[in-house]
């Protein structure tokens, strides 16, 4: 596997002031995704979701304040290096950030302590927390505090879950005024346009609302793309960047007009995904800099002249770039949240049971990081472009034509879009958070070990999932499968969309390291082009629904009885009936959609199913769902797609993403082993080739189809289900409260944050194994040594 030759933007000697060390950056790191990272210049190491980059009126400094998961903390840079000058903790934060006039003192919005927290910043840059300005009225995340502004002694927050912009005193915190925007309209950004009026994006309306603040009141509105989020003024000009629509956006504040709108995608046209969620200006040369998050990349833009914006190149950074500064020297300090993703971390070959190391949960390992660029010659960034396209997995065209796709008629997956395939129904089955050592670990076959697993990570053995492994020693095992999400509430948006909107990937981790869950409209949860029934819909073709919160084309019976509390292998039969209905009258839909969801499990709670109890009881669920296709007369047109939406730190010997997915198809049937690396896009890729529709998004575009699972011949012997030997009706019996798992609401799959979920996981793994020690996390950066690049550099 070769590593791309990445341009690297040399400084005189590493910079240290505060703590702050910039490196020199790293080789090529690979993500689970197959997509690659290499930023240009040098790095340090922050907080994770990294916002702001408000610059002090003094031009000293510049304000940044991470947000994600673990301890928020202010950072306030140096606007001369680019160093740290000083961080201090908030209890919790969100993107707001505003000055005071003599640039004593920083103020930031509170995200879910509902509060403004001012920090007192000395001529160092030495900042300290003072006490929290108290919101009254908010509890929870009922306010989630956002943008901020400071205009005329008075500060001007956005209060996003509750769709308003209010008017708070400094002094004391008292609201002297509120504005009501439209329902789920989710203020986002407030700015000082300089002018007499504050400019608010709408995340969930797709506008700009001009405001007077002597009143406030409304005065204009300005629409633009989905999911406007940074927003910045420089004379008459307002400049936004909008997530879900990849569009930079200008308008003129004299007229209230868009001048121009901007495609940042370095490839004009992919499909969506680029995702700008931050903004910088070099107001000296005219240059906007657009922070592309999910290309891990910053585009530089030429408006200096008005009507003529153009892009001149790319910057190539760390994972998903979420916060810019221009520094006086013209060198760009972009933060990437995701920094080099979740690992390593210290041991990444294997696990030892008996002495645990301590490997931490998934959300924990997210570090942010720092990269300084100095001003890039034309042919710098002319080769740092080159950069951004080389690591990225999308290529031009892929949508029609996959990269490596076999001779056309050679596999049952088709090689371009829009040829025929033998299989006309599809059945997509998302399930919950295994890894898949703990299903696969000590999987054999005629007595020998089969794919690459570790024993002692196995739980739930053949005694108790006899079907996922006989399903995986009959048709394929792929060992070597990804999850693209963290966690379910990026991993279910991964597993039915191929995205997951800027709001949600920077709120998710908040969520999960223990603060409120943020109010998800489905104007902000939404991807862009919607979800895979979506783009069958579109393309003419019939669908059915059997999954959560879905009402167009669902099977109400199905609801109602997850409602009711049945069993995974008790409320199957609904979805049997109707296909055998459907069989009969032929009306089989092209595509269905499944959540199979009890191997979460409920851990040890007193009254539920065990864990043993409640996996098995998914197992025989999806071994009859198998034999009542397999025996049918459209089994020869049928393929079933089976996966985890997430990993969610289960432990696994190779990678804690490394999930379970099973393809059955009587084209998949005595496959063997297929070690391809693949990931979740895979699969909805797959399914787009398969039913001709056109890709969601670049990552399910760039995605490896599952061409090497498949073979050209049919096998169309039937599978019959295996009944577990674990009793299915086990109960937990009644047993002292144990604290953090006795907390959780096991109403819906994963309502809890890290030490909730780090202690179930704990409280599997003991109901399991007993006494043997818990083995913890494995994180691996790239791909196992024995896979191939799969874009063969």
């Amino acid at each position: 596997m070769k590593t791309n030759a990445v341009l690297v933007a040399v400084f005189a000697g590493a910079l240290a002031t505060a703590g702050t060390v910039f490196v020199q950056s790293k080789p090529v790191t690979y993500l689970p995704s197959g997509w690659k990272l290499q930023p240009l210049g040098q790095t340090s190491q922050t907080g994770n979701l990294m916002a702001g980059g408000e610059l002090s009126p003094d031009g000293k400094w510049q304000a940044f304040v991470s947000v994600g998961q673990g301890t928020h903390s202010l950072y306030i840079v140096d606007q001369t290096t680019g160093a740290t000058a000083s961080k201090a903790s908030i209890p919790a934060g969100w993107i707001g950030m505003a000055w005071s006039p003599d640039s004593r003192t920083v103020y930031v919005s509170g995200g879910t302590s509902n509060s403004i927290v001012p920090f007192a910043v000395d001529g160092a840059g030495l900042a300290t927390r003072q006490d929290p300005l108290k919101i009254e009225g908010f509890t929870g995340a009922s306010g989630w505090f956002s943008g901020l502004a400071l205009v005329d002694g008075k500060l001007f927050i956005a209060s996003a879950a509750s769709d308003a912009l209010l008017k708070i005193d400094p002094e004391n915190g008292q609201t002297l005024a509120r504005l009501d925007f439209e329902p789920t309209a989710s203020p986002f950004d407030v700015v000082d346009g300089k002018n007499g009026k504050l400019y608010v994006s709408l995340q969930g309306s797709g506008r700009i609302a001009e405001i007077d603040p002597g009143e406030l009141k409304e005065t204009a509105t300005m629409p633009t793309g989905a999911h406007p989020n940074d927003i910045l003024v420089q004379g008459d000009r307002l400049f936004v960047a909008c997530g879900n629509e990849d569009t930079a956006e200008i308008f003129d504040l004299y007229t209230l007009s868009r001048e121009e709108r901007v495609n940042v995608r370095p490839w004009p046209d992919a499909p969506a995904g680029s995702t700008p969620d931050a903004l910088a200006l070099d107001a000296k040369r005219q240059i906007l800099y657009v922070a592309l998050a999910d290309n891990n990349a910053v585009a530089q833009i030429d408006v200096s002249t008005r009507g003529h914006a153009h892009i001149q190149g790319y910057i190539p950074t760390a994972h998903y770039p979420c916060a810019l500064a221009v520094l006086k020297d013209g060198s760009l300090l972009a933060s990437a949240g995701k920094g080099f993703g979740t690992g390593p971390n210290g041991n990444a070959d294997k696990i030892d049971p008996v002495a645990p190391q301590g490997y931490p949960y998934i959300v924990s390992l997210m570090q942010g990081t720092f990269s300084l660029v100095k001003p890039l010659s034309q042919q710098e960034l002319a080769s740092a472009t080159k950069s951004v396209l080389a690591l990225a997995k999308y290529r031009p065209n892929v949508e029609n034509q996959p990269a490596g796709a076999p001779k056309p008629g050679s596999n049952p997956i088709p090689s371009r879009l829009g040829d025929p395939s033998p299989i006309k129904h599809v059945l997509y089955i998302i399930k919950e958070n295994r890894t898949y050592d703990q299903v696969m670990g000590n999987l054999t076959k005629d007595g020998k070990p089969y794919g690459n697993g570790d024993p002692k990570l196995n739980l739930f053995g053949e005694d108790v999932a006899p079907n996922h492994r006989q399903l995986a020693r009959d048709f394929v095992l792929l060992d070597n499968f990804y999850a693209s999400g963290e966690v379910s509430v990026d991993g279910h948006h991964w597993s039915k969309g191929a995205y997951v909107p800027e709001f949600m990937q920077r709120t998710w981790p908040q969520q999960y390291s223990g603060k409120p869950a943020p109010r998800l409209s489905p104007n902000l949860s939404t991807p862009p082009n919607g979800y895979i029934w979506d783009r069958v819909r579109l393309s003419g073709k019939s669908y059915r629904t059997y999954y959560y919160h879905t009402t167009d084309r669902a099977n109400t019976d199905w609801a109602a009885a997850r409602r009711a509390g049945a069993r995974d292998y008790q409320y199957v039969e609904i979805f049997i009936d109707e296909f055998h209905k459907f069989e009969r009258e032929g009306t089989m839909p092209s595509f269905m959609v499944m959540a199979l969801s009890e191997d979460h499990t409920s851990g040890t709670r007193p009254g539920a199913a065990t864990p043993q109890a409640a996996v098995a009881s998914n197992d025989l669920g999806l071994g009859k769902i198998v034999e009542a296709i397999s025996k049918s007369s459209l089994w020869k047109e049928f393929v079933i797609f089976v996966v985890e939406d997430d990993a969610q730190n289960g432990p696994d010997h190779v990678d804690a993403h490394r999930t379970v997915c099973q393809i059955i198809s009587p084209y998949t049937r005595g496959r063997g082993i297929d070690s391809t690396h693949y990931t979740t896009t895979s699969i909805l890729r797959t399914i787009s080739l398969i039913l001709g529709t056109q890709p969601m998004t670049q990552f399910d575009a760039a995605a490896t189809p599952f061409y090497n699972a498949f073979r050209n011949q049919l096998d169309l012997t039937p599978y019959l289900a295996r009944t577990p030997k674990q009793d299915l009706s086990a109960k937990n019996p009644e047993r002292a409260p144990k604290g953090l798992v006795d907390t959780i609401d096991f109403s819906e799959p994963d309502q809890m944050d890290i030490r909730q979920e780090q202690a179930l996981n704990r409280d599997i793994w003991q109901a399991v194994k007993g006494d043997e020690p818990y083995p913890g996390t494995t994180r691996r950066f790239g791909q196992p040594k024995r896979i191939e690049d799969s874009d063969g550099d």
